[in-house]
């Protein structure tokens, strides 16, 4: 049986996913001189002047699928950081945002899935299988899982620094206050207008900019914009060092960006996987952490007794909140 989804306003959440296989998909394929674009589109595919059809890279299709997704069903994106094939995302939600996780996760990957799929002509499940998806009982540890989570690739060996890093992360806009702002063309608006059909018609008229908005964890809301940047950096670099020098001690060396952009994303790591369950919280201290299971375990059996109640016929009966009513399933007989 699967756990039980809850989410409390207010509360951090690290989200984890992983390519199926642990292909390596999320490698890079942009133009050293613009990362908007594919590796093999034009330069100036972005310009008005001309009549090129601009084609993203894998960093334009991520942003913008987290960017429109919080559009359709906003809720509050701390940090985001892909990995050759997996991902680390941090979020947390107001009470009116609770509503709107499932649609959020539903429409940021289904997005990021069907444009892989297109461009490296696969078919089939990109991600295996849910997200994993932990409360985070304290700002202490939230903070600690977003600055793991930005300097992951590092970790790996994958790139030297998170800001020259080729993979995707929102450093730029986190320690840097830039605004990370990517595109895409509404095709579907393009078609409605009457498609290739029109010989004056061109898609670049329908392209979109978004801006992925990132917040800053409760924790640091106090601080000024320059502060938390500041502290971003400085911490940052400090897990950098720590990770170079246990690189280094161990023998292996970092990844040149050459490397990754030569990868083969239908490729995946020799060694085996070390699976790990999935934590039910983190917390600073075992006793928080207890504390905050034990409390889950109180919601989860409301919830169960609510379930059967919905499943039986009432309606009305109400869940506990930051929980989800069970699918109504009908028995269909096909014979």
């Amino acid at each position: 049986m699967s756990d039980i989804r809850i989410l409390k306003p207010g509360t951090a959440y690290e989200l984890t996913h992983t390519l199926v296989d642990r292909e390596f998909s999320f490698r890079p394929d942009h133009r050293r001189d613009n990362a908007l674009l594919f590796e093999d589109c034009p330069a100036e595919a972005l310009e008005d002047n001309n009549d090129l059809t601009p084609e993203p890279s894998l960093l334009n299709i991520i942003g913008f699928a987290f960017a429109r997704a919080a559009e359709l069903a906003p809720i509050r994106i701390h940090s985001v950081e892909l990995n050759l094939n997996h991902l680390h995302v941090t979020f947390s939600v107001t009470r009116q945002q609770l509503v709107f996780v499932p649609s959020f996760l539903r429409d940021a990957f289904s997005l990021i899935a069907t444009s892989i799929n297109r461009r490296i002509e696969r078919e089939g499940h990109l991600f295996a299988g849910r997200p994993r998806i932990s409360e985070v009982a304290d700002d202490a540890r939230a903070l600690h899982l977003v600055l793991y989570g930005m300097t992951n690739a590092v970790k790996d060996g994958l790139t030297e620094s998170t800001r020259r890093s080729p993979l995707f992360n929102t450093y730029r806009t986190q320690a840097l206050g830039q605004t990370q702002r990517y595109w895409a063309i509404d095709w579907t608006a393009f078609d409605v207008a009457g498609g290739w059909k029109r010989k004056t018609h061109h898609p670049k008229r329908y392209l979109r900019w978004l801006e992925l908005e990132i917040y800053p964890l409760p924790s640091m809301e106090a601080m000024t914009e320059e502060q938390r940047r500041t502290f971003f950096r400085k911490q940052v670099q400090d897990l950098e060092a720590f990770h170079a020098k246990n690189i280094k001690d161990a023998g292996r060396r970092f990844m040149s960006i050459d490397e990754l952009f030569a990868l083969d994303p239908r490729d995946r790591p020799r060694a085996p996987r070390d699976k790990t369950p999935k934590p039910r919280v983190h917390a600073s201290t075992e006793a928080l952490r207890k504390a905050v299971i034990a409390e889950n375990r109180e919601i989860e059996k409301a919830h169960r007794i609510a379930s059967i109640a919905y499943l039986a016929g009432d309606k009305d009966v109400v869940f506990p909140e930051g929980t989800f009513k069970p699918p109504f399933l009908c028995p269909v007989w096909s014979g």
